[in-house]
């Protein structure tokens, strides 16, 4: 948890016309990862979930806006822009963890690697024949130096 900087370059230049309002919520859906915008329309108070309330600017070029985060734990920024001309309101959800993620599925990958490779030497014949080697030029050294 720390000091983040949230940055939108807008891929359309219409959008530096049109007032961008940014709120970060604690996920107080139970959904995490998972959460979406019918989610966030639940919320019954969704003033004590804010953690950061941008309200709606105007930036010609791009939005930034920067908060420090206290707490570890899941959190869900909304981005809601209304349309400069048309009677038009755009909101986006995207949730995201603060604090230590974990290492995902590398640990199982790194294993199943593993596996695979031993599953081939002792298939194709490998292992044995190092074993044999190692039994051979080896042992008698260290025992040699015994």
């Amino acid at each position: 948890a720390a000091e983040t900087v949230f940055v939108m370059e807008y891929l359309h230049g219409d959008l530096g016309t049109a007032p961008i309002e940014l709120r970060i919520i604690k996920d107080v859906t139970g959904h995490a990862a998972y959460a979406s915008l019918e989610d966030v329309e639940k919320v019954r108070d969704l003033d004590a979930a804010t953690v950061l309330y941008q309200p709606p600017t105007i930036r010609p070029d791009v939005f930034t806006a920067v908060h420090d985060f206290t707490e570890p734990g899941w959190y869900i920024g909304i981005v809601t822009v209304k349309h400069p001309t048309l009677d038009k309101v755009y909101t986006a959800v995207f949730p995201f963890k603060v604090g230590f993620t974990g290492f995902g599925p590398l640990p199982w990958l790194a294993g199943l690697a593993v596996l695979a490779q031993l599953g081939y030497w002792l298939s194709s014949g490998h292992l044995s024949r190092w074993r044999k080697r190692f039994t051979a030029k080896v042992l008698p050294v260290i025992w040699a130096h015994r």
